[in-house]
């Protein structure tokens, strides 16, 4: 299991998941599972709106592997779309990050799948506050911030993230982004 391919920007951590049988371990796949956000099972096929929920509940039975789901209002739809699923699922509203040890571990988690030749040091004081003021804690704005950063870093040769690289790349705060919105 390991992050990139040719979507690498699309989607920050492709994630190969075989089949229950070829004897990967199960720690394997719920790390995958918390980690991935697309999705690839062998043989090679793909993925879409219309499989993903019963392959991703299949696989769960199969391999004896706990869900959580976490995301935005469309995954809550994708999970009310499915019976079975819905009533596995108690739905709650995570609250936004706190500054300080919570924000700086889910940064540290962040900075090892960045695919950038040098580390970024996202945990350094300065670094941490810029970036826990533009996403407000919310782990989506956190993520949404860094892939910008990070297609500008890709796209102009960077070695890693900084503070000035992302001002150059215009990441905004989601208060800002909502006003120039307007």
């Amino acid at each position: 299991m390991k992050p990139g391919g040719d979507h690498a920007l699309d989607h920050p951590v492709p994630v190969m998941l075989y089949e229950c049988a070829s004897g990967v371990r199960r720690d394997d796949l719920v790390d995958g599972f918390l980690r991935g956000s697309g999705l690839e099972i062998l043989p090679r096929w793909r993925l879409t709106v219309t499989n993903t929920i019963p392959t991703l509940r299949d696989l769960s039975m199969q391999c004896q592997v706990p869900l959580i789901a976490a995301g935005v209002k469309k995954a809550l739809y994708a999970i009310q779309s499915d019976p079975q699923l819905e009533n596995r699922f108690t739905v709650m509203r995570l609250p936004p990050l706190q500054s300080g040890a919570p924000f700086v571990r889910m940064l540290m988690a962040f900075e090892r799948w960045l695919p950038l030749p040098e580390p970024s040091q996202l945990r350094q004081p300065a670094f941490a506050q810029y970036l826990y003021d533009l996403s407000g804690g919310w782990i989506g704005e956190l993520k949404d911030v860094l892939h910008r950063g990070l297609r500008y870093a890709i796209q102009h040769q960077t070695p890693c993230l900084t503070v000035d690289l992302m001002q150059a790349a215009g990441c905004l705060s989601a208060k800002e982004r909502r006003a120039v919105d307007i």
